[in-house]
């Protein structure tokens, strides 16, 4: 055994004061590692012996020592400080004591309890008061109103709110009358968040027209704010109140919507949130190159061991399929952790769109509106192709759309004439495109044959002088 770091013989062990912490170990084995020949001595069953050996001890250590087990090393020179080694079974680091529970895919969901970063509940943004929107114009003073919420509460800059900013004034000595940009960075911050919870006098007058004063701990506007939301159950005051928050990243998680568990496990040295940052295009050549394989053939270095690609094979299908689908719709520019709402209708259409092809669904009537809207025109080729593919696996489509090369690609063409809308308009002309473009009663067979046209303008109207400028910063963290 090794009591304190010293090994003793169980029958020699040494008496332990009891009002003192021990460090007792049982030593459960000592291995020589011999390097075999050819030549020397196997199992029957040709294993090496030495192998078979240390299994054995390693499995008694970790029953003895509730799965976690220390490896030292003997080092030749008697100078030299032997190393250990600590191991354990558990979702648990053997030096802290630090566990997890076993990896599950609900633990990368930020919809779920599991995953979900507590501070944010996974939303990966928290509202705070900006103290912006608080004192939105630093000209003003505070006798007139600098600080919006309290002159609202009090629909005045006298009222109640205003007799404690004068007694705080008071107090520190700086004036109501000048304006908030002239105050310095402490008095401001006196203002926003407080004293410390030091008492203050106040005076006021009544409704009675009598002055009265009382004493009150100053909490400062924020932290006011902060418990009269939190308070409330007035959907008004909440509303009024809200108006003073902001979203900002959240604190905790970094804007990345998970537990810290989550984001410490990596492939490739990249969390599940540095994948979703990614574009489609980006994150689908990385799932490609973890194996080394696209569309099924090998094009190079692989990232995974055998091991690791022979566990991953069906996992990493999966996910080049349905990244597959949202390039072949033409959203390969987007980021996987988009916020819904900021997709066009489009987008969104071709989001379910690539959703409905990987589900793989069979004698369903689907009924899409414009969606090439947001679409370049050069990916119109990629949308059309993922339509025809829906078509013919065993699907109904029915397209509203005015795009030509939409039009073409159709079996059958519906053209709805004037009137059409809330009025109800008529069915002009029907059938596949030649006869479309034959009928001479259909605006649309017109441009489609060629006898209409928009011709392109000999001369561009000048310029204004005035341009747009785009500037790129880094995007706000979102999903969809």
């Amino acid at each position: 055994m090794r009591v304190n770091g010293a090994v003793y013989d169980l029958d020699q062990a040494p008496k332990l004061d009891r009002y003192k912490k021990h460090t007792v170990e049982v030593v459960v084995d000592r291995l020589v590692i011999r390097h075999h020949s050819p030549d020397q001595e196997l199992h029957g069953d040709g294993t090496d012996p030495d192998r078979a050996r240390l299994a054995d001890s390693v499995e008694t250590a970790l029953k003895l020592g509730n799965s976690t087990i220390t490896v030292a090393t003997v080092p030749t020179d008697p100078d030299q400080a032997p190393e250990e080694f600590v191991f354990s079974e558990l979702f648990a680091c053997p030096n802290c004591g630090f566990s997890v529970g076993e990896i599950e895919p609900r633990n990368f969901s930020f919809n779920s309890p599991q995953g979900a970063c507590p501070a944010c509940t996974g939303l990966g943004a928290v509202q705070e008061f900006d103290p912006e929107l608080v004192i939105p114009n630093r000209d003003l003073t505070l006798a007139e109103g600098a600080v919006q919420p309290w002159v609202r509460a009090s629909q005045s800059a006298s009222g109640y709110y205003g007799s404690i900013l004068e007694a705080l004034a008071k107090e520190y000595g700086f004036s109501v009358k000048k304006p908030v940009r002239s105050l310095t960075a402490e008095q401001l911050d006196l203002i926003l968040y407080g004293n410390g919870g030091r008492t203050l006098k106040v005076n006021f007058q009544g409704h009675d027209g009598r002055s009265r004063s009382h004493t009150i701990t100053f909490e400062g506007v924020i932290p006011n704010l902060k418990r009269r939301f939190a308070e409330t159950s007035s959907d008004y005051i909440r509303e009024e109140i809200g108006r003073y928050m902001t979203q900002r990243p959240c604190p905790t998680c970094g804007g990345a919507p998970l537990k810290p568990e989550a984001l410490g496990v990596l492939i490739d040295g990249r969390s599940i949130v540095d994948v979703t940052r990614m574009a489609v295009t980006e994150s689908l050549a990385w799932a490609r190159a973890l194996d080394g394989r696209g569309d099924g053939a090998v094009q190079g270095p692989t990232v995974l061991s055998e091991r690791e690609r022979l566990i991953a094979r069906q996992v990493l299908k999966e996910i080049r399929e349905r990244l597959g689908f949202l390039v072949d719709v033409g959203l390969d520019y987007l980021t996987l952790d988009r916020a819904a709402n900021t997709l066009s209708g489009g987008e969104a259409q071709r989001i379910r769109l690539a959703t409905q092809i990987g589900s793989s669904l069979m004698g369903v009537l689907y009924i899409l509106d414009e969606p090439s809207i947001g679409l370049h025109q050069r990916d119109n080729a990629r949308l059309i192709k993922t339509l025809e593919r829906l078509r013919d696996i065993g699907n109904t489509l029915i397209v509203v759309e005015h795009d030509e090369d939409t039009m073409r690609a159709a079996d059958w063409i519906i053209d709805v004439g004037p009137g059409a809308g809330e009025h109800g308009g008529r069915i002009v002309a029907e059938g596949p495109l030649p006869a479309i473009a034959a009928n001479k009663d259909s605006l649309t067979g017109d441009y489609l044959s060629g006898r209409k046209a928009i011709p392109v303008p000999d001369r561009r109207r000048a310029g204004n002088g005035k341009a747009l400028t785009i500037t790129a910063r880094a995007s706000t963290t979102s999903r969809t």
